[in-house]
């Protein structure tokens, strides 16, 4: 097992598009850890790098204390799992799985060995005389985990190895690679567009835009305490709401101002030092939305689209002249047209500066 330490990492293409800037981050020992952001962002070309399928343009990389970013893929005892699979479709499973090792010149009774006991962590053990195109999705994924763990590397690499099954196998499949992670020890870093896989698997989340480290931390507190708009926007689902205002300065204190929504809120966020007018924008998640009981300043809202979703019912809100997304119970009453009171959680309101994006207070 091995931590990975990336340092002041940057990526330029020949082009001169810098893919990825400045990066720098520790990977610990046997921990998952998940690079999460949009398309493009650059969490790819990270995982490249530290596979050796790219070179760094500068900075680098260090396994423990050797440093590894200029060896050879063949040389860093990583494993890596792609979107596609990468099996060989003329190949049994049973052959796939022990290919590694007979391309390391591992003895064949030992390669019999280490290929039913992987096909046995992963239940597969069904599937070792057949081919891949008689798979279904999940158990080609299985196949692809096995290989890469039988090698037994230093360090899982996973590029969103989920995102061509089907809803209900991802979910499946999550909580299998969790409990892979679990049993093995392993140190994984997995790359996802999905914040769902990101919040239900990781140790950490890496959240990454346009080639920059944006945050860094438990899966909780990047929900909870998201450093800047960015992280708070793609982090939670359904997405979290955003309403422009400005920080005005009371008798009372301080207040939040904006279209159809007023409230106090804490004074180390600043915003009076002149006599308060700063823009700001308040972030607030639909479960800290209840439709109902509003309190003083925060009035009526009208019901612009109902969501049932089983579990529980969306409440499109208009609030002033912006929408407000409220969680509800499954069997509400709710309806179009409506005029209801509602009122949020203040405690739990996200304020960010308008210029910057960053979080305030």
């Amino acid at each position: 097992m091995a931590n990975v330490v990336l340092s002041n990492v940057q990526k330029r293409f020949a082009d001169g598009t810098i893919a990825v800037h400045d990066f720098s981050l520790e990977v610990e020992d046997g921990e998952f850890l998940t690079f999460l952001g949009p398309s493009g962002c650059g969490k790819t070309t990270t995982l490249r790098m530290v596979a050796g399928l790219e070179t760094p343009s500068a900075g680098t990389i260090h396994f423990g204390n050797r440093r590894i970013d200029d060896l050879e893929p063949g040389e860093r005892n990583v494993a890596m799992v792609f979107q596609s699979y990468a099996l060989y479709p003329h190949m049994t499973v049973g052959e796939n799985l022990a290919y590694p090792l007979r391309k390391r010149g591992v003895p064949k009774p030992e390669r019999d060995t280490r290929v039913a006991a992987t096909a046995k962590l992963l239940q597969i053990e069904p599937l070792l005389a057949r081919r891949p195109k008689q798979l279904s999705g999940g158990q080609q994924q299985r196949v692809a985990l096995g290989r890469a763990i039988i090698r037994d590397p230093d360090v899982f690499l996973l590029d969103e190895p989920l995102s061509n099954l089907d809803a209900t196998l991802r979910a499946y499949m999550r909580a299998e690679l969790v409990q892979l992670h679990r049993r093995i020890g392993k140190t994984m870093i997995y790359v996802t567009h999905d914040q769902v896989e990101a919040m239900t698997m990781s140790t950490r989340i890496a959240v990454m835009h346009q080639g920059r480290l944006q945050q860094v931390g438990p899966p909780s507190e990047v929900y909870e305490r998201p450093l800047n708009r960015f992280v708070a926007s793609f982090v939670g689902t359904p997405a979290i709401n955003f309403i422009d205002g400005r920080i005005s300065a009371t008798g009372d204190g301080l207040a939040f101002v904006g279209d159809g929504l007023v409230f106090p809120i804490a004074d180390q966020v600043g915003g009076a030092e002149s006599g308060g007018g700063r823009p700001v924008v308040a972030g607030i998640r639909p479960e800290d939305v209840t439709i109902g009981g509003g309190q003083p300043g925060q009035g009526d809202a009208e019901v612009l689209v109902v969501e049932p979703l089983g579990h529980e019912t969306l409440v499109v809100l208009r609030v002033g002249t912006s929408q407000v997304v409220a969680r509800a119970p499954a069997r509400s009453d709710v309806t179009p047209g409506q005029r209801l009171p509602f009122s949020i959680n203040r405690q739990r309101v996200h304020l960010f500066d308008a210029a910057t994006g960053d979080r305030l207070g």
